[in-house]
């Protein structure tokens, strides 16, 4: 006999709020997770070493890089074709980045919680993460 479409509207308007404002709510607390740890530190260090490595590569002769920043909370390990970072306290989280460099080139070194970390290129095509 009557009809509550308006109660149903205010409702659904109500609910809609709601659901939004729970997502943002989810959303920021993510993005707040994810900017206080060092994941995105990680990430960005990983892919620092692969350029500088593909710089390396590309630079004629002997060569030395030492990255500007203060990596003691890191752990770093360069293979033939990767680089790998983790933090010094926790071995779960691995963040890995994968390039290829010319045939010819040896590539090695591990760095556990150092201040200062360089890559060297020597004539040798040997390319070496080590303590600075």
């Amino acid at each position: 006999m009557f009809s509550h479409k308006k109660g149903n509207a205010t409702l659904m308007i109500m609910f809609e709020i709601i659901v939004v404002g729970l997502v943002v709510f989810m959303t920021f607390g993510i993005a707040e997770k994810f900017a206080t740890s060092h994941t995105s530190n990680k990430i960005n260090l990983a892919n620092d070493f692969t350029l500088m490595v593909n710089t390396l590569v590309a630079s004629p002769g002997h060569a030395v890089i030492n990255y500007p920043e203060d990596l003691t909370p890191f752990n770093i390990v360069l293979k033939q074709n990767s680089v790998e970072v983790w933090e010094a306290e926790e071995s779960t989280s691995t963040i890995k980045r994968v390039f290829h460099v010319p045939s010819g080139y040896k590539l090695s070194g591990f760095v556990e919680t150092q201040k200062e970390v360089c890559l060297e290129k020597t004539l040798e095509k040997e390319i070496k993460l080590r303590k600075c």
